[in-house]
Formats: structure tokens, sequence, C-alpha cells
């Protein structure tokens, strides 16, 4: 099965934040490591990674879930 897209939702842990990469020297999420692994099954894929620091369920639903559905 082929994704075409992957939109991730959430706060910190998603944004990525103090989850560096092995070099040590940018921050990357679970959002980015999942969306790399699709990726290599089409170069027509698209990402978008919403997650913010700080986003509680009740911000996200009202914040995230719009900008998720349109796109």
């Amino acid at each position: 099965m082929r994704y075409q897209r992957f939109v991730a939702l959430g706060d910190s842990c998603t944004e990525g934040l103090d989850d560096p990469y092995p070099t040590g020297d940018v921050y990357r999420g679970w959002a980015d490591l999942v969306a790399e692994r699709l990726a290599q099954d089409d170069p027509e894929f698209r990402y978008a990674n919403l997650g913010v620091r700080g986003r509680r369920l009740d911000q996200i639903i009202v914040e995230q879930i719009p900008a998720a559905t349109a796109m």
C-alpha cells in the first residue's frame, strides 16, 4: 500500500522538541521519521507536521484538525 499524504498532529513530541538527529545538531520528531520512510515508496509523497509544543488536545482539535482536513 502506498501512502500519498501524511499529516501529523500533536504537541512537542510530534514537533520533535529535544529529539536530536544522531549528529546532534538538528531536531526531528517521530513524525519526521515516519514520513521519511513513507516517502521512500513514492517520490510524490507529501508531508506536513502541524505539531506545536505545548498544545493540548482542545487546542489541537480547534487549530490542527481543520488545517489537516484542508490538506
